[in-house]
């Protein structure tokens, strides 16, 4: 597979022009403290759904699609299972309880569906979309079992809850858009036209949120923090060349590599500023690291995406 990192530069940095019109409009002050938390609860809610489904209804059904889903869905747990025994040993050494426990989910948890949609949509065509449903599928399991003992540890107001793990807005538009795959039942075109438009709204919304969540913190503060550079190294490059040597050395043919290599290098998830404004655990420090995650991976993913190409000619 031969992937032309010109198309993957103009994707990265088309969103890191979205990244400054958010940081741009919070410093203007055009928008206030809550915009975050409802641009956040549409994604969530309306955005992310939305997207999954119509990226499920826009591939043609196959048996070889339905083996290359599953692919990336036991990928996605033995990528998360491994960033999180790499977080936790990475993060031992912090500190600050709070710092430390957003530190750790921060190194977990990427942005895969509203940046890792339309990075691999450039890489793959619309299958890459298909494929990420299913990573995102394993992305939400984690997040609402691990990471939610990551941000409970010392407090007894934050458990897991089976109920999340199963039901959840990543979830159950999954398994609803996979039946639809299946069974291939007609879609209205104004059903299938109106989610495809709603999900296209995810990928500006959420890099526009990151450049306010960027702006909300002091740039001072914010340039003189080692921790937040110790954990865009690990979370950009470190692991992401870790998962890369792995996946290629398991046998998986160099699509499912690149998948694994590129869910991994993409900047922190936007979610970990939501679940730190839920908890009261470090909103702000949170906020910086999807800021400068989101800024950095401008150049990190193009890095990423060639040094993959040259780890697969060993």
């Amino acid at each position: 597979m031969t992937v032309d990192i010109s198309i993957i530069l103009t994707t990265v940095a088309t969103m890191f022009f979205m990244l400054l019109a958010g940081f741009t409009v919070k410093k203007l002050k055009w928008v206030n403290d809550t915009t975050s938390k409802q641009i956040t609860l549409i994604l969530i809610r309306i955005g992310q759904p939305m997207l999954i489904i119509s990226s499920m209804l826009k591939v043609e059904y196959s048996v070889d699609n339905l083996i290359g889903g599953a692919t990336v869905f036991l990928i996605g747990i033995v990528s998360h299972t491994l960033l999180s025994v790499l977080a936790y040993f990475s993060c031992r050494w912090m500190k600050d309880a709070d710092k430390r426990k957003i530190c750790e989910f921060a190194l977990i948890f990427s942005n895969c569906g509203f940046i890792g949609f339309p990075v691999l949509n450039a890489l793959i065509g619309p299958v890459g979309v298909f494929y990420a449903s299913f990573y995102v599928l394993t992305f939400n399991i984690f997040t609402w079992t691990w990471g939610m003992v990551i941000l409970g540890r010392g407090r007894k107001d934050i458990k897991i809850n089976p109920k999340n793990m199963i039901l959840n807005f990543g979830t159950i538009p999954s398994f609803l858009g996979l039946i639809l795959y299946v069974s291939r039942i007609p879609i209205p075109a104004f059903i299938s036209e109106g989610m495809s438009s709603i999900g296209a709204i995810c990928t500006p919304l959420s890099v526009i949120l990151c450049g306010i969540l960027l702006a909300q913190g002091s740039l001072k503060k914010l340039f003189t923090q080692f921790n937040i550079y110790y954990v865009s190294l690990l979370k950009l490059i470190v692991f992401p060349l870790i998962i890369t040597v792995i996946a290629k050395f398991s046998g998986l043919p160099d699509t499912m590599v690149y998948i694994a290599s590129i869910m991994s290098a993409l900047p922190t998830a936007a979610n970990t500023v939501m679940f730190a404004e839920l908890y009261d655990i470090e909103q702000e420090y949170a906020a910086q690291i999807v800021g400068i995650t989101t800024a950095l991976c401008v150049l990190t993913v193009p890095l990423i995406t060639y040094l993959a190409g040259l780890i697969m000619t060993l």
